[in-house]
């Protein structure tokens, strides 16, 4: 009796042995078809600026080395180019299927169907660094509760300073700047046909270029010259002038297509050029300012440091994102796989190498970062920088009628040219005509999409 309890106790054991090694059979190969179903696949495209390309196919490399079944080309195309790619057909071989764009850019993207919805919020958390999600650059790309994008970098204007310019000017760089005290018309360098840039001077008179408020569309520069008030006149005046002191001399500063040269030129050391007004891009490709820089002739300073009537000069909180081609959005293989890429792109863990090569600033990246790496004391500066005119800029309008704004104050700034005005109201006089035309078809644009509804 008890040789044949033995005998079934030792069945037992062999019995529970065999289940327990089926069951750890099963929870290998469960394994390792999760494993196979996490290798990406599929093959997209992604487009690069020249310099962004070797730090992209660090990236790719990485990703396809953990995933060997999948496929990521480079398209070498500018980030601007690119966006007219997509607006003329974004199902063109030639399209991406991940790319860069401006968030001003966004409304337009949007609108025309071109971007596909992301998990920004999901792929936000598994990246960290980010205080306030919605409140930072996410929130100019999330409509309905879905983003359409994912933060790429912040950008904003800065102010780069030629200190032995400054010497010879005789300006003081312990003091603030001021624009309207100037001289010599070369002391501070900007292109002020450029809306982008002339921003800096609008904002800090609180002038509005187009607004949309309560269903309508505005603009101070719609507003009868005579009724401006005395804040924005004067910012106005101080415009003109600058304009008018290039005119008269002849600078090549008015013309598109020698004004960046003749900005480089004369921000060179023993010439007038003291204040250069440009983002942190500039230094990838305008070398008079990056040889200046590595000469130690250049200071930077954020953008506030420079004033008009006493009052700072103020841009946009501006920034890019990334963005997937809607034409991918059903494509699981080739989605997934786009998102991977995205997350490697803006991983906090390659913020210095995405800075070395592309001169991008993460958000959700401190400054301590930037400075305890190996940049060069230089880069730090600008980061520095950046950040700090970024907290003090103002938030740019997002909706898609402001890209209009761009053409129309180049127009006008440009039309001073041929018709020389001799005071400033009747420069004003150009701008205000086509403001007015401007407010003027954008409500009724409006008010007849509303009768349609």
């Amino acid at each position: 009796m008890k040789k044949q309890n033995k005998v079934l106790a030792f069945l037992l054991i062999f019995i529970l042995c065999l289940t327990a090694c089926s069951k750890s059979v099963k929870i290998d190969e469960t394994k390792k078809e999760v494993k196979k179903d996490n290798n990406l696949k599929g093959t997209i495209s992604i487009t690069a600026d020249k310099n962004w390309i070797p730090y992209y196919e660090k990236i790719i490399k990485k990703i396809i080395k953990e995933n060997p079944d999948a496929k990521i080309n480079i398209k070498e195309i500018s980030a601007f180019e690119v966006l007219n790619v997509l607006n003329t057909d974004m199902l063109n071989p030639d399209a991406p299927d991940v790319f860069a764009f401006p968030l001003d850019k966004f409304s337009s993207l949007y609108t025309k169907n071109i971007l596909a919805p992301i998990p920004s919020e999901k792929i936000a958390n598994k990246l960290g660094g980010f205080e306030n999600f919605d409140k930072g650059l996410a929130g100019n790309v999330k409509i309905n509760n879905e983003y359409y994008g994912f933060p790429f970098n912040l950008e904003t204007l800065i102010s780069y300073v030629n200190t032995k310019n400054a010497k010879s000017e005789k300006i003081d760089l312990n003091k603030k700047i001021e624009f309207t005290k100037l001289n010599d018309k070369d002391n501070i360098l900007l292109p002020i046909y450029e809306g982008w840039y002339a921003a800096a001077l609008n904002n800090a008179g609180n002038i509005n270029l187009l607004n949309l408020d309560g269903g309508k569309f505005t603009s101070d520069y719609a507003i009868e010259y005579k009724n401006l008030d005395k804040n924005k006149k004067q910012v106005f005046d101080a415009i003109f002038n600058y304009w008018k002191k290039h005119d008269e001399s002849g600078s090549g500063l008015l013309n598109p297509k020698t004004s960046y040269k003749y900005i480089s030129k004369n921000f060179s050391t023993e010439k007038k050029g003291v204040v250069m007004i440009d983002g942190p891009w500039a230094t990838s490709i305008n070398k008079t300012l990056s040889n200046e820089i590595n000469k130690g002739n250049v200071n930077v300073y954020p953008l506030s440091n420079t004033t008009i009537f006493n009052k700072p000069l103020s841009h946009w909180k501006s920034g890019w994102a990334l963005g997937i081609n809607s034409r991918i959005e059903d494509k699981k293989e080739e989605k997934k796989l786009a998102i991977k890429l995205i997350e490697e792109i803006i991983n906090p863990k390659n913020a210095i190498e995405l800075y070395k090569y592309t001169g991008k600033i993460l958000e959700n990246v401190s400054y301590k970062t930037y400075e305890e790496s190996d940049l060069t004391k230089n880069d730090k500066e600008i980061i520095k920088n950046v950040i700090d005119s970024y907290s003090e800029s103002k938030q740019k309008p997002l909706f898609k009628e402001y890209d209009e704004v761009w053409e129309i104050w180049k127009t006008s700034i440009l039309s001073w040219n041929s018709i020389k005005p001799k005071t400033s109201e009747e420069a004003y006089k150009e701008l205000n005509n086509s403001f007015s035309s401007l407010i003027k078809k954008l409500n009724t644009e409006r008010m007849n999409k509303f009768k349609l509804k």
